[in-house]
């Protein structure tokens, strides 16, 4: 669900917000043992896509930030990244 976040937030032209939450579902699939598949793919082809879109320094920064988080402070924030004002 993270990665899908992500994806939609780099649509919606939020890079920097979209890199976090994929690094903190980086960080949970390697906890999880994920191995190869799809979502590791998708997971690659984002993050290559960000880090040209975010140049190294914001790239790293991001990626950074959400190593840190836990998964709930992951989740908290796709939530508040995607809250549509209605």
């Amino acid at each position: 669900v993270l990665v899908g976040m992500a994806m939609t937030l780099q649509r919606v032209s939020a890079p920097a917000a979209a890199l976090v939450l994929l690094a903190a579902a980086a960080r949970l699939r390697e906890e999880i043992g994920g191995g190869a598949g799809w979502v590791g793919d998708a997971i690659e082809r984002l993050r290559g896509s960000l880090l040209d879109s975010l140049g190294d320094a914001a790239f790293e920064s991001a990626w950074d930030r959400g190593r840190a988080l836990s998964t709930d402070e992951a989740i908290a924030l796709a939530l508040e990244e995607t809250e549509l004002d209605v």
